[in-house]
């Protein structure tokens, strides 16, 4: 019930001051709305991902120079995202970094190492063979198992001589003269070789130990991209120049599986603390029904504080993506997109898209 949310709301907007810009920069903020999900479609993030990428890619083209930063409330879809924007042309990275094997020619590399580790492994010798490398390693598509053998041992022993780190600046050096290889996979894969001088003094004697490592590393994009996708929560303290926010249709509290707990100070002792009972439980109790109660409005302010935060990391632009509504349907439960839509005077409401 919005009800509920209403002394949070005024909790927060008791601490709000009116904010003075110490530069007055041009710039423009637009509500853009989602296509109406498919039939097939459970839920609306595939419509507003797909908005976040033509918002992005019209960002890129008005202003080349321009930083960008697409903020999600939780971490589930930014390596589809990335992924979408880099489909589309856009030069993106998330947070922190991101894994290697977002290139072909390191996904090869790694079934190349498994397969030195596991000579049976048909599946990582195909994907090898089906691959650039195969040529490389002298590994046909449809090999058989003794040339697998072969190959396998061939690698070992490549390892257990030269190194790791060698054998990976080898193989990378062929990449790097091969034009079959996208710029991204020859960037990929010197990044790749990095990794493996680095791992050799740790390196044991199963190639697969090499392969976990790559797999769990996370490093940063070769080359400083355009658009960088991350929550809310690791954007605070930045700013772009423009900003895009394709999750506003999240609800300002989800699941309750926390405890309910009272602690009138941040750093002081807590008062109360109980499991988060059924709605019928809270009326036994004025209690626990003030204590649901109170939870209940810290965790909007906290949702209010988090939107805050999501929409003044922008310098210049402003993006904020909202599902598709039927202005028929009842909001019985609110989410930031049905906060923004209600800030702005129906008659400045554009038609939809």
């Amino acid at each position: 019930d919005a009800a509920a949310y209403l002394p949070g709301a005024r909790r927060w907007q008791q601490g709000f001051h009116e904010h003075t810009a110490a530069k007055k920069l041009p710039g423009a903020t637009f509500l853009v709305e989602a296509r109406k999900k498919a039939e097939d479609e459970r839920n609306d993030d595939t419509a507003l991902l797909e908005r976040a990428v033509e918002r992005a890619v019209l960002i890129s083209r008005e202003a080349p120079a321009a930083s960008v930063g697409i903020l999600m409330r939780e971490r589930k879809h930014i390596a589809e995202l990335i992924h979408r924007l880099r489909e589309n042309g856009i030069a993106a990275s998330g947070e922190g970094g991101s894994e290697l094997t977002d290139s072909e020619a390191v996904l090869a590399f790694v079934s190349l190492l498994h397969l030195a580790d596991h000579p049976g492994d048909s599946a990582a010798a195909f994907h090898v063979g089906s691959s650039r490398l195969g040529e490389v390693v002298g590994l046909p598509k449809e090999a058989d198992p003794e040339r697998r053998h072969e190959v396998s041992r061939e690698v070992r022993a490549r390892l257990t001589g030269d190194g790791l780190g060698a054998f990976c600046a080898d193989i990378g050096r062929q990449v790097a003269a091969d034009d079959g290889w996208s710029t991204w996979d020859k960037l990929r894969f010197e990044q790749l070789s990095e990794l493996a001088f680095a791992f050799d003094g740790k390196a044991g004697l199963r190639p697969s130990d090499f392969v976990d490592h790559v797999r769990s590393e996370r490093v940063e994009s070769p080359s400083r991209a355009q658009v960088r996708v991350m929550t809310i929560h690791g954007a605070k303290g930045l700013e772009f120049d423009a900003v895009i926010l394709p999750e506003l249709h999240k609800k300002f509290i989800g699941g309750r599986e926390g405890p309910l707990v009272d602690r009138p100070q941040p750093d002081g002792l807590i008062q109360t603390v109980s499991v988060s009972p059924r709605k019928e439980t809270l009326a036994a109790d004025e209690n626990l029904l003030a204590l649901y109660e109170d939870t209940t409005a810290r965790m909007f302010e906290d949702g209010l504080c988090t939107l805050y935060v999501a929409m003044t990391r922008a310098a210049r632009r402003l993006d904020l993506i909202v599902p598709w509504t039927d202005p028929e349907k009842e909001i019985r439960t609110p989410c930031f997109a049905d906060l923004v839509r209600a800030a702005i005077p129906q008659d400045d409401l554009h038609a939809p898209d």
